[in-house]
């Protein structure tokens, strides 16, 4: 199996950055919690919270760990303090959305703790998804998968810094 590089990591950083700016547009404060869902999103957060204290704003980063079981019911295994959301400003933040359920469950989750703003962000947006969160950094079409900059398959190429295309042999 081979992993067709299709963004750079400078492309990365642009596009997160630009994203960035779209999300200050719609940020209601100076401070903002990002949530992010574990695996996937640790390196698309890291990278979007220098992002966005580059703007000027603070912010926190807490994460949300996330399962599916055998009846590919989405769990959420472990979650932030409802301190560390209860009347804050928190964007959920994936690394990608396919169908959008896996953010529409965390987010739901999120406004039971009573946030005073509450937005979404997604690396990579697949074409059909059932939710279109406040900003994306990439679109894709549902047939191509993805990996890199925290994004795997099977377990594997996750650790890349930069994102590819799986392409079978």
């Amino acid at each position: 199996m081979k992993v067709r590089k299709i963004v750079t990591e400078e492309e990365l950083k642009t596009n997160i950055s630009a994203m960035a700016e779209e999300l200050k547009k719609k940020i209601t404060s100076s401070e903002v919690t990002l949530v992010g869902i574990l695996r996937g999103g640790i390196f698309f957060i890291q990278e979007l919270m220098r992002s966005l204290n580059k703007l000027g704003i603070n912010a926190e980063v807490e994460f949300a760990m996330v399962k599916k079981d055998e009846k590919k019911n989405i769990l959420i295994v472990d979650f932030p303090s409802p301190k560390a959301i209860q009347g804050k400003v928190v964007v959920v933040v994936d690394d990608l959305i396919k169908s959008g359920e896996t953010l529409i469950k965390v987010s739901s989750e999120v406004k039971r703790h009573k946030p005073s703003q509450l937005l979404t962000a997604t690396m990579v947006l697949k074409e059909n998804a059932l939710l279109k969160p406040d900003a994306h950094a990439f679109s894709s079409k549902d047939t191509a998968y993805w990996v890199g900059f925290g994004m795997d398959y099977q377990g594997k190429f996750r650790n890349l810094p930069y994102i590819g295309e799986v392409v079978k042999e």
